[in-house]
């Protein structure tokens, strides 16, 4: 039962509706005449919550919607009432069938039953007026309300499909309430149960008649379809979105690519080192720095204390005694030893190994402990230092003429027998030197000793040893190489990251500007999906997917862009310094980029989608 009371209605000082009261029943069609201006329409829009009155009450059984929530009006339009009405409030760009299935897809009947079957694939910007009449009414219909509230639904329709829609009205009221607003008295008194006249805001009279008409059958499911409304939004405001899609791509392929590049380098810096890095030295000298000695801990503020970062290491004779038990994990150890002021080269284990890094230009290997080698780097360069060492003076000289040369050091005679010269690839390309055998200082303890492993795992082992002798610090050069690298590209692409958020707010604030705007543009058929019976929330859901829809394009176009720019510009950075696969594909990175996006989506959706709470639905409909 729906019971009116006092119901009072002003719009700019008019009075509409003076203290209006009536019951209707739970069944029936009731129809409303008056002149134009009257408050017919005022009082369904009432009825059907998209207006509330300055006073009075509404009661649907004992509940007042008038009293209602948002959420609860939602629930009221969408459970409870229905609307046809004067003015179509239609989507003019979507085609019959699409306006249909907002509220159920099984409107083939409907439409048969008001002959316009054959325009369902028409849009109904195309239909006459009295096409598009009909169309609302289906609509209506297949909703299957509790109350149906028809504005002049055969206003723009001619006298046989006037008589078509009242008896489908008629008998959708035996077993509903129908409410209908006419200015045809004719079609009023042939098919209403009840008339209601309405003068000045004040109902003037009530008269029941009587009349029968056989039932119809129709529908009762009901399914909104927010998906479809998403899809005929995308694609009504394709190009507009496809350029959105590509702005917002912009900062996701930079961040794509920062991420990829900044994993790529670190893998492929951990590739070098375990393929060519760890064959480079352990260096152990007699100072050795220690960061981690520093303490930031401020002990106390009105005092001086003095920070020596420097250890320095006590290598002995029982150290060297240890080196020579983990030979197994070593290439060769090169010794140094200062000498009456002259650096000692000497190499230890395995010469074939160490001589395996050069050519031998001229002369031959020495065969005695006091035959020497003159070592060059790559470019056949030697050391001022080193020459005048043993006497050569002179910028260059030939092979022939270091050959069978003679020198002593500390009344040690030695003898040069042979050149050899750092390979291309070879890690002892930049160094050069005098190279004496080992058994000449057997006695000396070295100043700096160079630990050359086999491979990456014998440098774990290796380092695993070392570590075991704690009095004695040591300096992995190839580490500290590759944390430096890594630390500067991480650095840079922190950097680089900021940058591309920079980007992506930018582009958030312009997927919220456009949501705003998208709004205002669909405020006609939002004002229509809540008289559908939307809630408030479903209608963001609407704008808040079609986001994530245009973001995800968004992230699959700079997905697509960095997988097809990957081969060419890996291969263009290996050309150009030797590291391969800079640029990393992984799946988490791009699963990264969805992440994003999602927050993105969100942030841009949240304060444009509130407006929706703040429409009115009479406001939308009556502009429009």
């Amino acid at each position: 039962m729906l019971k009116l009371s006092n119901i009072v209605k002003t719009y700019n000082s008019q009075v509409i509706l003076n203290n209006i009261s009536i019951t209707l029943p739970d069944k029936g069609l009731i129809t409303i005449i008056g002149s134009s201006g009257s408050g017919k329409s005022t009082l369904l829009n009432l009825i059907g919550s998209l207006d509330k009155p300055d006073d009075g009450s509404i009661l649907i059984g004992n509940k007042d919607i008038t009293k209602f929530n948002n959420n609860e009006l939602d629930w009221y339009r969408s459970k409870y009432v229905g609307f046809i009405f004067q003015s179509y409030n239609l989507i003019e760009y979507l085609s019959v069938k699409d306006n249909l299935s907002l509220i159920n897809n099984n409107y083939d009947y409907i439409l048969r039953k008001l002959d316009i079957y054959n325009l369902k694939n028409k849009k109904v910007s195309l239909l006459s007026g009295g096409e598009k009449q009909r169309v609302a009414i289906a609509r209506a219909i297949l909703k299957n309300p509790k109350i149906l509230l028809c504005d002049e639904p055969t206003g723009a329709l001619d006298s046989k499909n006037s008589n078509q829609v009242m008896k489908i009205l008629k008998d959708i009221s035996r077993d509903r309430l129908v409410i209908l607003v006419t200015h045809n008295k004719e079609l009023a008194r042939k098919y209403s149960d009840n008339i209601i006249h309405i003068k000045d805001g004040i109902i003037e009279d009530n008269i029941h008649v009587d009349n029968s008409k056989d039932k119809i059958l129709i529908d009762k499911t009901k399914k909104t379809k927010i998906f479809n409304i998403i899809y005929n939004h995308l694609i009504n405001k394709h190009k507009r979105n496809l350029i959105i899609s590509l702005a917002i791509a912009i900062g996701l392929i930079s961040l794509g690519l920062v991420l990829s590049i900044n994993k790529g380098f670190n893998t492929a810096i951990v590739e070098e080192e375990h393929n060519n890095l760890s064959k480079y030295p352990i260096e152990i000298s007699e100072y050795s720095s220690d960061l981690l000695s520093s303490n930031n801990e401020l002990t106390n503020d009105d005092k001086i204390y003095s920070l020596d970062i420097n250890h320095v290491n006590q290598i002995d004779k029982d150290y060297i005694k240890y080196l020579d038990n983990i030979n197994d994990n070593l290439y060769y150890k090169l010794y140094k030893y200062n000498v009456e002021d002259y650096i000692i080269n000497v190499i230890d284990y395995n010469l074939e190994n160490y001589y395996g890094e050069f050519d031998l230009l001229y002369g031959k290997y020495p065969s005695k402990s006091n035959e020497v080698l003159v070592q060059l780097d790559e470019n056949n360069k030697i050391n001022s230092y080193d020459l005048s060492m043993i006497g050569l003076k002179n910028d260059s000289y030939l092979y022939e003429e270091v050959i069978g040369k003679e020198y002593k050091i500390k009344k040690n005679k030695y003898t040069i027998t042979g050149v050899i010269r750092s390979k291309k690839d070879s890690i002892m390309k930049e160094t050069s030197g005098i190279i004496y055998d080992k058994s000449n200082f057997i006695n000396n303890i070295p100043d700096e000793i160079y630990l050359y492993p086999k491979d990456y795992d014998n440098k774990l082992v290796l380092l695993n040893n070392l570590d075991k002798y704690s009095d004695i610090k040591y300096t992995d050069l190839s580490t500290s190489f590759k944390e430096v690298s890594t630390t500067l590209m991480n650095s840079i692409s922190i950097i680089l990251i900021l940058f591309s958020i920079i980007t992506l707010i930018v582009s958030s604030i312009m997927i919220g500007i456009l949501t705003y705007i998208n709004i205002m543009e669909y405020k006609k058929e939002i004002g229509i999906y809540k008289s559908l019976g939307m809630s408030n929330k479903e209608i963001k859901d609407i704008f808040y997917y079609e986001n994530l829809l245009i973001v995800v394009k968004s992230v699959m176009l700079s997905t697509l862009f960095i997988l097809i720019i990957r081969l060419p510009l890996n291969n263009l950075i290996y050309n150009l310094t030797g590291l391969s696969t800079v640029i990393a594909k992984d799946i988490s990175i791009y699963l990264r980029l969805f992440e994003v996006g999602f927050i993105m989506s969100g942030i841009a959706s949240i304060i444009p989608t509130r407006y929706i709470s703040k429409f009115k639905i009479v406001d939308i409909l009556r502009n429009e």
